[in-house]
C-alpha cells in the first residue's frame, strides 16, 4: 500500500495505470476518490474503475467531472443561459457568515449570488446541469480577494493584485471548459 498525499497528477495514476496494463488486464479501485483523478484517468485509458468519497460536496464534484462527455453545445447553451438568467437577478449578501465575506469583496459575493440563484432556478439534474454547478464551483479561486497557496489553502493575511469578477470568470471558464475538461 502506498501512502499518498492529495494533488497528484493524472499523468502518475497513467503511469501507474499503463504499468499494470503491462501485466494483463486491470481495474483500478479508489477507495478515497477525491475529486475524480484516478477515476478520471482510468477511464482516458479504458479501464474499468470505482470510486468512493465520504465526503459528498467532493464527491459530486468528482461525479459532475465524470460527465465530461456531455455535448459541449448543450453544456455551452446552459451555462450561457444561466449566466443571462443572473444578469436580471439581484443578489444578497447579508446572509453570508462572516469567514465567507472576509474572503469575497460584497460585489463579487453578489455575483456569485446571482450565479448561483440564476443555476437553482435552471437545474434539471441534465449533465449539462451539473457541469453548470462545477463550472460556478471552479470560478471560487478566481473570484475571492485573499490570496491562496499553491495548494488549496487561503492565506488571509494576503489579498490577491488582481480578482475577476464572478461573471467574466463564468464567461472564461464557462467558454474554455468543453475542450479543457473533454478528451475525446
Amino acid at each position: 500500500m502506498r501512502d499518498e498525499r492529495a494533488g497528484f497528477s493524472a499523468s502518475w495514476v497513467e503511469t501507474v495505470i499503463a504499468k499494470a496494463l503491462e501485466r494483463g488486464s486491470a481495474t483500478v479501485f479508489e477507495p478515497f476518490a477525491g475529486a475524480g483523478t484516478t477515476l478520471l484517468a482510468a477511464e482516458k485509458m479504458g479501464v474499468e474503475c470505482l470510486g468512493v468519497e465520504a465526503h459528498p460536496f467532493v464527491a459530486r464534484i468528482a461525479s459532475a467531472k465524470l460527465l465530461y462527455r456531455t455535448d459541449p453545445a448543450l453544456y455551452l447553451e446552459h451555462i450561457r443561459n444561466v449566466k443571462i438568467r443572473a444578469e436580471n437577478l439581484s443578489g444578497c449578501v447579508d446572509n453570508y457568515p462572516a469567514l465567507i465575506r472576509s474572503c469575497f469583496s460584497d460585489r463579487s459575493l453578489e455575483g456569485l449570488n446571482r450565479l448561483w440563484q440564476a443555476w437553482e432556478q435552471l437545474a434539471d439534474d441534465s449533465p449539462q446541469s451539473e457541469l453548470a454547478w462545477l463550472t460556478i464551483i471552479a470560478i471560487l479561486r478566481h473570484v475571492f480577494c485573499v490570496g491562496t497557496a499553491p495548494w488549496q489553502y487561503i492565506l488571509p493575511n494576503q489579498t490577491k493584485k488582481s480578482v475577476l469578477s464572478p461573471m467574466s470568470a463564468c464567461f472564461v471558464i464557462g467558454d474554455s471548459a468543453p475542450t479543457a475538461f473533454m478528451f475525446r
